[in-house]
């Protein structure tokens, strides 16, 4: 599976593990072309709550999805969360998730993905394993 782990992404994952809900984080199931966007959200959600936890981090329908944790967070804390994870949510929308350049919404048969057209030429459907599936 392609992802942000620590073999690629060691300073973001290091970075991002005292904010994982769950204590661990081994990777954070995206493609390397959403990297800057973790990373940039990472740090605006800082900015906001400096302890936010979140649940996930991961693509879902072919956006990056962002889980915080706003519990127990104050009202105007959980807008801002919310506007910030929005906010690249949206930006995803228009970024290879697996290069970085310019993408559009590509529906595959398993996994509908954001991609360049380059990318989407050279991976296949899906362009890694998925569990469940084959």
């Amino acid at each position: 599976m392609w992802v942000l782990d620590r073999g690629n992404s060691h300073e973001l994952i290091a970075a991002l593990e005292p904010h994982a809900r769950s204590g661990a984080l081994d990777s954070v199931a995206v493609g390397e072309g959403w990297r800057d966007l973790v990373a940039e959200c990472h740090a605006r959600l800082i900015e906001v709550d400096p302890v936010y936890r979140f649940s996930a981090i991961k693509q879902k329908w072919a956006e990056l999805a962002c889980q915080v944790d706003t519990s127990s967070s104050p009202r105007d804390t959980t807008r801002r969360i919310g506007a910030i994870t929005d906010e690249f949510q949206a930006r995803s929308a228009v970024i290879c998730e697996w290069c970085g350049r310019d993408g559009e919404y590509r529906e595959r048969l398993v996994m509908d993905l954001t991609l360049c057209g380059d990318c989407d030429r050279l991976h296949a459907d899906p362009p890694y394993p998925v569990y469940g599936c084959g």
